[in-house]
């Protein structure tokens, strides 16, 4: 699949389930597995003299015991038993440490805990929306107590040729790794406000059209979807719509993407994969729309609703 997964380890509560989860998939796919914890030192406070001495010596110390921390965990999830793997400390936020890092090693997957950034969840949704906004892989949101494999997995689509490049690459992600769920589905939601806002049609007409339209899609763009994947259509408002089928189907993993504007602007970064990723009790895969771009053939169209008058530093592990 890919020659790197790259890991932002916050070295708090979930993140055994984040190397876990990493490891699992560098195995399946024949990657390897890039750890990198951000250290943002604090700042020493007093007289300039004073606080330049005690800053580098503060420095120093923890920097010491987060290597230290970084070789013990690496050694009890087992790293190095993925060949090429390891793990190091970088100086910055957790968002330009690992953005930066993205930049570099061009990885194939990122995968992130809910406490990235260290802190509650408010932090972790400005956190993973940066990233989102400047990395070009997906990026695999792992949430405590999630189960992996996956089990049960929900594609969510806007239709638009973007969101097809999201579900192609979450389904062969899925493909490769081996991970086959016993339960699949592939949700759009259709904005009644928007779609109604066509007067020439009734709603049981926009439905209807909706309905033929993800039916067309799937048969499009889900050959790497696993045999017996439903298909569902709801109306409302997307976000709303879309965390309370989540909330009833209870998935493992809710895959989507990050930007869809073809006719309705419907899954935008900040709103509805934002709320997706914050707020959600399972695991996401995010699919940027830089990597959704990459698996696409070129000449895809998207749903035409007026079709409708028709019919560092290395650590030793």
């Amino acid at each position: 699949m890919t020659a790197r997964i790259l890991v932002g380890d916050s070295l708090g509560s979930e993140s055994a389930e984040v190397l876990t989860t990493a490891l699992e998939l560098g195995r399946a796919t024949g990657s390897s597995v890039h750890v990198v914890h951000a250290f943002d030192p604090p700042v020493a406070m007093g007289p300039p003299e004073e606080a330049w001495a005690f800053q580098r010596e503060l420095e120093e110390r923890l920097q010491q015991e987060l290597l230290e921390s970084l070789g013990k965990q690496a050694r009890e999830v087992g790293l190095s038993s993925v060949p090429g793997s390891h793990a190091d400390l970088r100086l910055g936020r957790p968002h330009r440490v690992l953005e930066d890092a993205a930049k570099e090693e061009h990885p194939g997957l990122i995968v992130v805990g809910s406490a990235v950034g260290g802190g509650p969840m408010g932090r972790f949704g400005s956190t993973v929306d940066r990233l989102l906004r400047q990395v070009s892989a997906p990026v695999w949101v792992v949430r405590g107590g999630s189960p992996f494999p996956p089990k049960r997995v929900l594609f969510a689509t806007d239709l638009s040729a973007l969101s097809a490049g999201s579900v192609r690459s979450g389904a062969a992600l899925l493909r490769a790794a081996g991970i086959v769920p016993e339960w699949t589905e592939v949700l759009f939601v259709l904005d009644g406000l928007e779609a109604y806002s066509l007067g020439q049609f009734s709603g049981e007409q926009m439905e209807r059209f909706a309905v033929e339209q993800l039916e067309g899609f799937v048969a499009e763009h889900g050959a790497a979807l696993p045999s017996g994947t439903t298909r569902k259509v709801l109306t409302g408002s997307p976000r709303e719509a879309l965390l309370q089928h989540i909330g009833e189907k209870h998935p493992d993993l809710v895959v989507l993407g990050t930007h869809g504007r073809s006719g309705f602007d419907r899954l935008l970064l900040g709103s509805v994969a934002s709320a997706v990723v914050r707020e959600v009790a399972c695991n996401a895969l995010v699919v940027p729309l830089e990597a959704a771009r990459a698996v696409l053939d070129g000449g895809l169209r998207s749903a035409d609703w007026g079709d409708v008058s028709d019919a560092t530093r290395p650590i030793p592990i």
